[in-house]
Parts: structure tokens; C-alpha cells; sequence
């Protein structure tokens, strides 16, 4: 069976994950009593990439992106700005043919006809007749190497329904890149020049070289695990638990009007698989419990839309590295409610079951046997930064990993380099499709400052002075 998304707030808050948040509401005209949205007029200056697509493009400048909607191995990127009033959305999606002989203008004709379906009137013979326009089309563009073709689409008679723009890229035989666009028809001319500007920025790369990027970055994180032993582990372990402070930053640099987001207590010690349950007595305990490991131990508070989100992960790596354990409760309180999700995972050898479990709902599982080469566990993951650089190296590397905020196996990239600023700067891709997060590290692979891709900020905080910024903030500890 394949899971249910973890809730946006539980993937909000998985700290080591990078989360870009979602909406994905239609665009709406604004009521007479709203104000009309303003539309960006520029594009951000840092490109957004889809590897597997081997696409690039600048999206619009402060747009949200949601990652998401992944399903049958066909990749779709939303995108939409911050207002309320969600003035557009725009799509990316990939489309394959099992009929590798269609045509770029066949294939665009399809979508056409299919919209027409969907709004319809009677003629003056009472015939059933599309009152769907189509006007603007432009048969004859290029980009890059890849012949596209674009088309708009309105209904005249109902200016409540959206305007729809399709530009369609042709990059392979029986296979297509959409770029759609949907917004208020009042908003139509903004919008259409900021669309248009987007697709002008598209590059595509060869799905080759990428392919070829790929295996090299996976070998080479396969030869990086292969390369540390148990002595590498224990050298990386903490001696007393790391508190780490989650915010957005003001301009004026104080931290007295930064926002607080979160909070997270972290320890990485030697330990046993029984420690998961700690309320398990000793006599109970069987031999399984008893086999010797890693345990990395993971405390988190976050506040969210009026919610404080509670979360403790537990994460058990064997000493032989065969086994792996892993539980993350999160309760979600608001008001008088409580809503609480739990994840267990188990990995013996090759094989991996995650089940997933939310309030009120039959819980849900996943298999993955075998689990793919360059496998990197929880444990794993959060001592890498450490075991890289007490192994004085860079480089790319490149791991398969379960993640919890899309509630699949990803390959997640980790890039490491020497730094003036710092010892180290790690760049790290959660997936393929996912933004960068970039974070500096001392000489002994330790969190000095991470910045995630939507600007919040992450670093060390000592226990009471964290506790004083809550406290003088209103903020709750309890």
C-alpha cells in the first residue's frame, strides 16, 4: 500500500527535512469588497530546477512552490503567489504518450478539446455547442532545442471562470512539458506577461549528462559510507544533547523581533534498539531489544497557524548498520483539540515497512525490498556532516533516504566544500525536486547556521537563553 501524505504541519516541522509549503486553490475573482492582488512583475534571480525533467526556470519572484504532487512516476510543480486571494496559479507537469508518434500540435489539440468539454451552452437550434474561446495561439515557438507551441483559453459568457494559457514543449517522442496558467480574467494581461516571461527562462538540459550526474553522485555517497567504521561513529557522538532555535529573521538583526518558528532538543549516544520504548522494563527486554547501536533522539516544539506542534522522533541505527528502527509521534494541539500522527519504521537488511497512523484513521503502510544501493539511514543522516568532516572531504554524494515530509524514498543530495567563512558549507537537495538548503559547519561538522530555502533560520541556542527569548515573547514552554 502506498501512505497517506503526512499532514502538512507534521512535514512542516521535521527539521532535517526541507519543506517548501503548499497551496493549491484555483484562482477566484476577488470580491467587490477585497482588494484586487497585486501581480509580480519580476521573476526570482535564482532558478528553480525539476532534474528528472531536465528542466530550469526562474518561477515568479516570491512565489510558494508545492513539490507534492508526485504520483505514477509523472512529475507536477504548482506554483502561486502569497496573496489570499491566490491571483494565479501556474503549472509545470509532464505528460507521456504510449503513442510515441504524436505530434506537438496533435497533443495540444487533445487539451484543447478536452477543455471544451467542460463548459458548454445551446446553439439557436438548441444544439449542445463549447463556449470555451480559444484565441492567441502561437504554433511556432522555440526554445532552447525544443519546439513548443502555445494557447489560451477563456469563456466569454462566464467571466467568473479562469483564463487558461498552455504552453506545450515537445521534448522526446511521445513526451511533453506543460506549462499551464490559470487566472482571473481581470488579472489576464499582468499575469500573461509575467507567464510568458517564466517560459522565456526555461532551459532544458540533456536527461543523459543528468542521468550520467546522477550515478556519479550515488557511487560516490556508496564509497563515503563505505569508507567509516564504528570507531568514525562513535568519535561523532554527542556528549550532552544540542539545542537548536528555528526562526525568521527581521531586518533590523535583533532577535527580540525575530519570529520564533520552533525549537529542537537533539542527541546522537550510544544505545540499544530496546531504548525506543524506555517504558519497556529491563527483565522484559528481549535479545533483539538488547542489540547495540546508535540512537539519535530528536525533541521539537512549533507553532503553526494558531497550533503548537509537538513532535519526539526516535531513530535506532544497529552497530552493523543492518537494522534500523525508527517512531515520530507528533500531537498537534489547537484550542481544546489534539490531533495526533505517529510514524514507525523498520529496516532489517534490505527491506523497509513504514507505518503511518493519524487520529481517528486506519493506519497505512509501505514496503520497499530491495531498498535502493547508496541507502542512508536516519541515523546516518545526521551524523554525515559530522563523519565528512572529521574525513577532511568534499564532493557531491548522492544517497537514496526515506522521507517523512513526502512519505517515499528520495535521492537526496549532499554537497560538501571548504569555506572561508566557515570550515565547511554543506548544500544539501532533499530531492530531485527540492530547493537548496545551505548550512555552515565548524571543523568538526557541527551546525553553526542553516538557512532553509524559504529563509528561516536554524542554529545552536543554549538552553536558557532560548528559554528567556520565549518567555520575554509570550510564548508557550508548557
Amino acid at each position: 500500500m502506498i501512505p497517506h501524505m503526512i499532514p502538512s504541519a507534521f512535514r512542516q516541522f521535521l527539521f532535517l527535512s526541507l519543506l517548501i509549503p503548499a497551496a493549491f486553490i484555483a484562482p477566484w475573482p476577488a470580491r467587490a469588497d477585497e482588494p484586487t492582488p497585486a501581480v509580480p512583475t519580476t521573476l526570482a534571480q535564482e532558478p528553480y530546477t525539476i532534474p528528472n525533467l531536465g528542466l530550469s526556470f526562474l518561477p515568479p519572484e516570491g512565489s510558494i512552490i508545492d513539490l507534492s504532487r508526485i504520483e505514477g512516476g509523472r512529475t507536477t510543480v504548482v506554483i502561486a503567489p502569497q496573496d489570499k486571494q491566490h491571483s494565479f496559479v501556474f503549472q509545470v507537469m509532464q505528460s507521456i504518450s504510449a503513442d510515441r508518434s504524436l505530434e506537438l500540435s496533435e497533443a495540444v489539440k487533445n487539451i484543447v478539446d478536452q477543455r471544451r468539454t467542460f463548459h458548454t451552452g445551446k446553439n439557436q437550434r438548441g444544439r449542445s455547442v463549447s463556449t470555451v474561446r480559444v484565441f492567441d495561439t502561437d504554433d511556432n515557438l522555440l526554445i532552447g532545442q525544443h519546439p513548443a507551441q502555445r494557447v489560451y483559453l477563456d469563456v466569454p459568457l462566464d467571466t467568473t471562470v479562469p483564463v487558461t494559457g498552455y504552453t506545450v514543449f515537445h521534448t522526446g517522442p511521445g513526451q511533453f512539458v506543460i506549462f499551464q496558467m490559470d487566472c482571473p480574467v481581470s488579472l489576464f494581461p499582468k499575469v500573461r506577461s509575467l507567464y510568458e516571461l517564466m517560459i522565456a527562462s526555461a532551459e532544458f538540459k540533456d536527461p543523459e549528462a543528468l542521468g550520467t550526474e546522477r550515478a556519479t553522485a550515488l557511487l560516490a555517497g556508496r564509497a563515503l559510507l563505505e569508507r567509516f567504521n564504528s570507531s568514525d561513529f562513535e568519535a561523532a557522538l554527542d556528549k550532552e544533547p544540542v539545542y537548536y532555535r528555528l526562526y525568521r529573521p527581521n531586518p533590523t538583526g535583533s532577535d527580540e523581533f525575530d519570529e520564533e518558528v520552533g525549537y529542537q532538543r537533539v542527541q546522537i549516544v550510544a544505545g540499544v534498539a530496546g531504548d525506543l520504548d524506555p517504558a519497556k522494563p529491563e527483565q522484559r527486554r528481549t535479545t533483539a531489544d538488547r542489540q547495540p547501536g546508535y540512537l539519535t533522539r530528536v525533541e521539537a516544539r512549533a507553532l503553526a497557524s494558531g497550533a503548537v506542534v509537538d513532535s519526539v522522533s526516535l531513530y535506532f541505527l544497529s552497530a552493523d548498520r543492518t537494522t534500523e528502527l525508527w517512531s515520530i509521534t507528533m500531537a498537534v494541539r489547537k484550542g481544546n483539540k489534539t490531533e495526533q500522527w505517529v510514524e514507525t519504521g523498520i529496516r532489517r537488511d534490505d527491506r523497509l515497512t513504514v507505518k503511518t497512523t493519524h487520529s481517528g484513521e486506519e493506519p497505512t503502510n509501505a514496503d520497499w525490498s530491495p531498498i535502493p544501493e547508496s541507502y542512508l539511514s536516519r541515523v546516518e543522516s545526521y551524523l554525515l556532516p559530522r563523519l565528512v568532516a572529521r574525513a577532511g572531504m568534499s564532493g557531491v554524494f548522492g544517497f537514496y533516504t526515506y522521507d517523512s515530509t513526502l512519505a517515499k524514498m528520495t535521492l537526496r543530495r549532499e554537497t560538501f566544500a571548504a569555506s572561508d567563512k566557515s570550515a565547511y558549507i554543506m548544500t544539501s537537495l532533499a530531492s530531485e525536486n527540492s530547493r537548496p538548503t545551505t548550512t555552515e559547519l565548524d571543523a568538526q561538522g557541527r551546525i553553526i547556521r542553516r538557512v532553509n530555502a524559504d529563509g528561516q533560520i536554524m542554529e545552536p541556542i543554549d538552553q536558557p537563553r532560548l528559554k528567556k527569548l520565549w518567555t520575554n515573547k509570550k510564548l508557550p514552554l508548557e
